[in-house]
C-alpha cells in the first residue's frame, strides 16, 4: 500500500463525489473572478453616472451570484430522474420563452441585441435559461442514446433541438 502525499492525493481522487467538489470549486471561482471583473469595469462608470456608490453594479451582480450559487446547490440535491423526466418540459418551454423577444411589445433591444425580454419591472435574456436547458436536454438525450449513435440518424433530434434554439436566438440578434 502506498504511502506518502501522492498517495493520499490519489485517495482522494478516487472518491465518488471528488468530481463534485472539484466542478463547485471550479464554478465559485468563475463566479469569483467574474465579479471582480465586473468590479473592474463598471466601479468608474457607476460613480460618474451617479448611481450613489462605485460598487452599484458589483452589489447587484453579486447579489444575482448569490442567488444562483443558492439554486444551483438546490439543484444539486435533486434526484437524476427528476432532471431525465423534466429535460423535455424544461427544454420545451425554455423554446417557448425564447419566443418571446420576438414578439412586439415583449421584446427589448439593449445595445442592438434584441434577444431581451420586460415584464413590467422584469428585464431578462430567455438565451440564459435557453442555454442551461439545452444543457440539461441535450445530457439526458445522449445518456439515453449513449450505446445506440451508430448513424446520423440517431442524432437528428439533437440536431434539429440544437438548431432550434440558433435559430431563435439569432432571430433575437443575440
Amino acid at each position: 500500500r502506498e504511502t506518502g502525499v501522492m498517495a493520499s492525493l490519489r485517495r482522494l481522487l478516487d472518491l465518488p463525489v471528488t468530481s463534485y467538489y472539484l466542478v463547485f470549486i471550479c464554478v465559485l471561482a468563475l463566479i469569483g473572478f467574474g465579479l471582480i471583473m465586473v468590479l473592474s469595469a463598471s466601479s468608474i462608470t457607476a460613480y460618474r453616472a451617479g448611481e450613489g456608490s462605485s460598487f452599484s453594479v458589483f452589489n447587484r451582480q453579486g447579489i444575482y451570484a448569490i442567488i444562483g450559487v443558492t439554486v444551483m446547490i438546490a439543484l444539486s440535491y435533486a434526484p437524476v430522474n427528476w432532471f431525465k423526466k423534466a429535460a423535455p418540459i424544461i427544454f420545451i418551454g425554455a423554446l417557448a420563452l425564447q419566443t418571446l423577444p420576438l414578439i412586439p411589445g415583449l421584446g427589448h433591444e439593449v445595445q442592438g441585441n434584441a434577444g431581451w425580454i420586460r415584464i413590467g419591472g422584469f428585464q431578462g435574456q430567455p438565451a440564459e435559461f435557453t442555454k442551461v436547458a439545452l444543457a440539461i436536454w441535450l445530457a439526458t438525450f445522449f445518456a439515453h442514446k449513449a450505446t445506440k449513435l451508430t448513424s446520423l440518424k440517431e442524432l437528428m433530434p439533437a440536431i434539429i433541438g440544437l438548431a432550434a434554439v440558433l435559430g431563435l436566438v439569432l432571430a433575437g440578434r443575440d
